[in-house]
């Protein structure tokens, strides 16, 4: 009786309470950034290194808009792919060596803790046991 119910409601456009529906995509929020927002996308990108993931969270837009806004104004996107550098590794041991966790050392790099690990090890670190410091 109660699926029979639910599909009654289903059908007459009521839905059952508690449960949200996702809004379509014309009812989607669009967040269009004006001028001095793309401007600062723009000197974030480029110059301070943000991420687009980070500047879509900081301006309320997807990360794929962000991307495409770089890409009209003719900025090339940073690889997804880019490697840990030397010099990431080598600032990872100094921090590693200064207390934080390989999880807090790739998260400042922006890196997955496992490919630092990886990494560091392979550069002769030694690392501790894992679980709480």
């Amino acid at each position: 009786m109660q699926l029979a119910n639910q599909a009654f409601l289903r059908v007459r456009g009521v839905r059952p309470t508690g449960t949200t529906r996702r809004p379509r995509p014309d009812q989607w929020h669009v967040t269009h950034l004006t001028d001095q927002e793309l401007e600062e996308v723009k000197r974030a990108y480029v110059e301070d290194g943000a991420s687009c993931r980070q500047l879509a969270l900081r301006f309320g837009v997807g990360r794929i808009r962000i991307g495409q806004l770089l890409r009209q104004e003719d900025i090339e996107l940073r690889s997804h792919n880019q490697s840990l550098t030397e010099a990431d590794v080598q600032v990872a041991a100094n921090w590693y060596a200064q207390g934080l966790t390989v999880a807090e050392c790739a998260n400042r790099l922006g890196f997955a803790a496992e490919t630092l690990r990886d990494r560091l090890l392979n550069h002769g670190v030694a690392l501790r046991p894992r679980g709480r410091r």
